[in-house]
């Protein structure tokens, strides 16, 4: 098991992620990892506090701590399995804005560490590995140059790749983000040959089950969150800037709806759409960003969601979520009320809700 990096929180609230995704890869048994950007946001300091507290390996060949001219990691790893030596290197981008730690490190040319990195990986391993955190065309432009290097797991951005690519004899792979999906990727080896022969992405899917474990961790980050949300919310209600200039289009509500249209709300009504928010509150998700915004109406958008101290008139997928801004509502005058469905994938994708079909949902809120 490995990762390519950019696992942390980046929000002030979100700092609790970033420990909780190094005890989850400790608990499942990674064997090696190479930090992002994303893992420096609340400084250099304190992402080497939290690996020193763990045992995991770190991989990153050039990165280099500013003051001391030393690498705070090792440059790759060999490990065994099944009898086979892997070697699993790591770098990161040279380009790549470090925010919080821009000042505490140095990052070499990637190019020029990888030409000497590869080889000497390739002498005590059959197989090579290489993280890289660059972004998916500067690592494949460096995978294109540096010959050697068996598989590619590409991190910043990559996107999700559902079957591998091939540069040369590499195998690119990208597995997405978010820990939804698991990359899978076969290497054939005989004799002294070794051809990575292919890579494919597995969605964990519900069918898929959970470690008690880990299921403890998420949800104790999960309330930790939540927490520190709720805070935030309650302290920002005093000086909300929601509001709304002259002219700007806006979020109205469902009030302003139901007058002119209460047959098409009270169908609404009984639709999961009108108890949205009421499914996060019960889980325990009501403050947790990523969830909130597929269950209320213009999450943080100008006269949109932005808390439910202060704007719990737009809870739950309301009219305006499909239809558009209330002031706006002669768009749809005339017949032109149909929803597309690019606006329900928004929210309805195969990593939310694994049995979405367009045509067999519509039906159920169409009025």
């Amino acid at each position: 098991m490995v990762d390519a990096g950019d696992w942390s929180g980046v929000a002030s609230t979100e700092q609790p992620k970033s420990p909780f995704m190094l005890d989850m890869m400790q608990l499942i048994g990674y064997d090696a990892i190479t930090p992002g950007e994303r893992e420096f946001g609340f400084g250099y300091k304190y992402f080497l506090d939290l690996v020193r507290q763990r045992k995991l390996t770190v991989v990153s060949a050039n990165l280099f701590d500013k003051a001391s001219g030393k690498a705070p990691f090792k440059p790759y790893v060999v490990v065994k399995k099944q009898g086979v030596k892997i070697a699993i290197g790591g770098l990161i981008g040279k380009a790549i804005p470090m925010g919080a730690a821009q000042d505490s490190v140095l990052i070499q040319d990637p190019l020029v560490v990888a030409q000497k990195l590869v080889p000497e990986m390739r002498k005590k391993a059959a197989v090579v590995v290489l993280l890289a955190h660059m972004g998916r065309v500067d690592a494949e432009d460096l995978a294109a140059q540096v010959p050697g290097i068996d598989v590619l797991v590409i991190g910043h951005h990559p996107g999700l790749v559902l079957t591998s690519r091939k540069v040369n004899q590499t195998i690119s792979v990208a597995s997405g983000e978010q820990g939804q999906n698991v990359g899978e990727t076969h290497v054939d080896i005989e004799g002294k040959l070794t051809e990575a022969r292919e890579g494919k992405v597995l969605v964990l899917m519900p069918e898929v089950g959970e470690r008690a474990d880990i299921a403890k961790l998420a949800k104790d980050l999960e309330d930790t969150l939540s927490a520190r949300q709720r805070k935030q919310q309650q302290e920002a209600a005093a000086t909300s800037n929601n509001t709304n200039r002259p002219g700007q289009p806006r979020f109205l509500g469902q009030d302003a709806c139901v007058s002119c249209h209460p047959a098409q709300f009270e169908q609404w009504k009984s639709s999961p759409h009108a108890l949205a928010f009421e499914t996060l509150k019960k889980a325990g998700k009501e403050a947790t960003p990523e969830c909130v915004s597929c269950h209320v109406t213009g999450f943080q958008q100008p006269g949109g969601f932005q808390s439910a101290a202060t704007t719990a008139s737009l809870m739950n997928v309301q009219c305006e979520s499909c239809h558009g801004k209330g002031t706006a509502h002669s768009m749809f005058a005339g017949g032109q009320g149909a929803v597309a469905e690019s606006v329900c994938v928004a929210c309805h994708n195969t990593a939310q809700d694994k049995d979405w079909n367009y045509a067999v949902k519509l039906p159920k809120v169409t009025h």
